[in-house]
């Protein structure tokens, strides 16, 4: 497991190369991908993951920071029972 900062670092190198704004939401959606690349997160459960870190995003803010970044290459999604679940690309 990556240190926060090198973490953070990560995640804005991955931002800027995408084209990608870097804002604090963005960054700690990534980091969250970042920390755990194999597990696939619904909205609702990464909205959960957040709230327990202490970094909460608004919902909206994050259905389309996980569209971006699926977009943009950084995420993959599958629909899984009728809920589309995001992950770190590989």
């Amino acid at each position: 497991m990556q240190s926060i900062q090198a973490c953070v670092m990560l995640a804005l190198q991955l931002m800027q190369g995408c084209g990608l704004r870097q804002t604090r939401n963005r960054v700690v959606v990534l980091q969250l991908l970042l920390a755990l690349p194999q597990q696939e997160f619904s909205c609702q459960s990464m909205y959960q993951a957040l709230l327990l870190r202490q970094s909460p995003v608004p919902m909206s803010t994050l259905y389309a920071t996980l569209r971006e970044f699926d977009h943009a290459g950084l995420a993959m999604s599958r629909v899984i029972d009728g809920e589309r679940h995001y992950r770190l690309k590989p």
